[in-house]
């Protein structure tokens, strides 16, 4: 009996050391996929309005490029907007264009000190 149960120990155990060892594939989002610093159409998907400008950062894997800025005070505190432009990838040319501002989703008269998405766009070159 010992030796039936060792030859199908011995026969069995390389099986599920394999099987525990082979990569299933799954669903994985446009974070963990892509690290090239252009954009990919599933990185463009990914990104919502409301998204702080350091999780667009983290999800396109660059920073963009500032193409405008504006600072303005008052006794609501100080509202920023900044337009920054992105690259997209060989599969998804063209230009990612997004604003983000600091007071879209707030109260009104109040504003927050965080960038966040307010709009995106593609461009495409003809």
């Amino acid at each position: 009996m010992r030796r039936i149960t060792k030859a199908l120990i011995a026969a069995v155990a390389p099986v599920a050391v394999t099987a525990t060892m082979v990569a299933v594939p799954t669903t994985a989002d446009a974070t963990t996929v892509d690290r090239r610093p252009c954009v990919s159409r599933a990185e463009f998907r990914a990104v919502k309005n409301g998204m702080s400008r350091v999780q667009v950062q983290r999800i396109f894997d660059s920073k963009g490029s500032v193409a405008w800025n504006y600072l303005d005070q008052d006794s609501g505190g100080t509202w920023r907007e900044q337009d920054r432009y992105y690259k997209g990838c060989a599969g998804f040319p063209g230009t990612i264009y997004l604003a983000y501002d600091n007071w879209t989703r707030t109260n009104y008269g109040h504003c927050d000190t965080t960038l966040r998405v307010a709009s995106k766009q593609r461009f495409r070159s003809w």
